[in-house]
C-alpha cells in the first residue's frame, strides 16, 4: 500500500496521487524507475487507446453478433444470456465495437 502525501507530480503530467519519491506520483515513478532514473524524469505516459480487439474467426464472429444485438438494442442481461459472455467480457467487446463504430465514421 502506498503511504506518501498527495501531490500533483512533478513531471508535468499534471496527475494528482500518492508521491513515491521525487515528486512523482505512482504511475510516473514507475515509468522513471524503469527507464533507469533519467535525469529529465520518467518517460512521457503510452497513449491511451483500446488494448484489447477481439482475434481470429471466433472473436470477430462474436463482435458482429454483438454488434447485431446492440442495434436490436438489447440488454446487457439479454447479451448475456445469448453470447454467452461474462459481464467483464461484453464490457470489452463494448469497447471494440465503440472503437471500430469510430474508426469506420472516420473514413
Amino acid at each position: 500500500m502506498r503511504h506518501g502525501p498527495i501531490v500533483t507530480c512533478a513531471c508535468g503530467c499534471g496527475s494528482t496521487g500518492h508521491n513515491e519519491g521525487n515528486g512523482y506520483i505512482t504511475s510516473c515513478y514507475d515509468r522513471w524507475r524503469g527507464a533507469g532514473y533519467p535525469k529529465e524524469g520518467p518517460p512521457p505516459a503510452r497513449p491511451k487507446t483500446n488494448p484489447w480487439r477481439p482475434t481470429g474467426p471466433r472473436g470477430a464472429a462474436t463482435l458482429a453478433l454483438y454488434g447485431q444485438l446492440v442495434d436490436q438494442r438489447a440488454t446487457q442481461a439479454r447479451i448475456r444470456r445469448e453470447i454467452g459472455l461474462s459481464d467483464r467480457q461484453i464490457l470489452r467487446y463494448a469497447a471494440a465495437w465503440r472503437a471500430q463504430q469510430e474508426s469506420e465514421a472516420n473514413q
